[in-house]
């Protein structure tokens, strides 16, 4: 990322794949009778995310100055393209977390069992991936912290 242009583009790309992430949490939530707590925890860390790429990505286009200030900082550039992959990545295990009628009301007792058991396969990968997250919106945050101060 080497241009003030490529910051902008990058933030506007991160919040599609956050707002994805969001709607397939909410959608799985919404629908699951017992949805595992961590997808509350995604569903509030993912759009903390979004609001702080929303003003990084406004500022970077009403301030010129600002994004190329922030464009130069290695922590905002890093964050944002190591965010991608981890969204990505993110987003490739909520699919993979099926989540039908096993958690519905009147399941049988085997199809709960065995969506349990598929999600404490990925719950590990899942928290791993809502840690990175967490590190780059805390470096996303710093680093619109100390352009606005």
């Amino acid at each position: 990322m080497a241009d003030p242009f490529s910051l902008a583009a990058s933030s506007l790309a991160l919040l599609d794949l956050s707002a994805k992430v969001i709607l397939r949490c909410k959608h799985i939530i919404s629908t699951a009778k017992d949805a595992p707590r961590e997808l509350r925890t995604i569903l509030v860390e993912v759009s903390s995310l979004e609001a702080a790429l929303k003003n990084l990505s406004f500022l970077a286009d009403v301030d010129c100055g600002f994004a190329e200030q922030a464009v130069n900082l290695d922590g905002i550039s890093n964050a944002v393209v190591g965010c991608q992959g981890t969204l990505n990545d993110l987003i490739k295990e909520l699919g993979s977390l099926s989540i039908s009628d096993a958690t519905q009301t009147g399941a049988s007792k085997r199809q709960k069992v065995k969506t349990a058991v598929k999600w404490t396969w990925r719950e590990g990968a899942a928290k791993k991936l809502l840690n990175d997250v967490l590190q780059y919106k805390t470096t996303i945050t710093l680093s619109l912290l100390s352009q606005t101060a």
